[in-house]
């Protein structure tokens, strides 16, 4: 989105340039989706551990670097798909820990708490609907803080970490997009219909049908001017979603 000053910033993730300004400054930018997959791994490695035993971690790692989000989106250095699921990753699993981890000391587990919650808030502000993770955060932290022997004021310090989240980002919506409220899409560009529910899937589908069939459509010749390529496909209705 280019705004009135002349700058640029992102509609869909406007907080990742922040995260990956210092490794762009050093050189390395494509260490930072590295640097905050490691982090992911190091929350799971110890929430797993602590929830499910001694391998528990170890596996929780193996299964995070092996999905999906790993394989195809941890070498793309200026895409922050990889970048926020590591931080959510990072911060579930340290929340994890803090809760079992009866034994430890208050004000440690108050501190690592924090790092957790300060790990998925950085999630919300590369993704905007991360904030749903975030609430079910708070959520789980205001049920079970006294079966899990903690104080009601490492709770007050972890809702006040998210409230200063929500200063931050309602005065970030209001120097960038003119409005507290307003993010960078443009009115209409993104809408939510029941409507589009069923459509939806079929498209997606239509669409990965179509990617699968490439070298089947190559050997039909090149697409005529104006022509969709799904269209070639059965999957495909080509009717405008609601």
């Amino acid at each position: 989105m280019h705004t009135a000053g002349g700058t640029w910033i992102g509609e869909k993730n406007p907080g990742y340039p922040f995260l990956a300004a210092p490794f762009q400054t050093l050189g390395l930018l494509r260490v930072a989706p590295l640097f905050y997959g490691a982090l992911g791994c190091l929350g799971l490695f110890a929430g797993g551990r602590r929830w499910l035993g001694r391998w528990g971690g170890t596996w929780a790692v193996i299964l995070f670097c092996s999905s999906g989000a790993a394989l195809a989106f941890a070498w793309r250095a200026t895409m922050p798909t990889f970048t926020d699921a590591s931080l959510i990753a990072a911060g579930a699993g340290v929340l994890l820990w803090t809760m079992l981890a009866t034994e430890r000391t208050v004000r440690l587990r108050t501190v690592v708490g924090l790092l957790g919650f300060v790990a998925l808030e950085a999630a919300i502000l590369i993704r905007y609907t991360n904030v749903v993770l975030l609430a079910v955060a708070v959520l789980a932290a205001l049920l079970v803080f006294r079966r899990t022997a903690l104080p009601l004021r490492t709770v007050a310090w972890w809702l006040g970490s998210v409230g200063a989240l929500i200063a931050d980002v309602l005065v970030f919506d209001q120097v960038f997009y003119g409005s507290p409220l307003k993010t960078g899409y443009s009115s209409g560009a993104v809408t939510f219909s029941l409507s589009s529910v069923i459509p939806n899937p079929l498209i997606r589908g239509a669409a990965q049908t179509h990617r699968g069939h490439l070298s089947d459509s190559a050997r039909r010749g090149p697409y005529r001017m104006g022509e969709c390529p799904l269209r070639r496909h059965a999957g495909f209705s080509g009717r405008k979603l609601t």
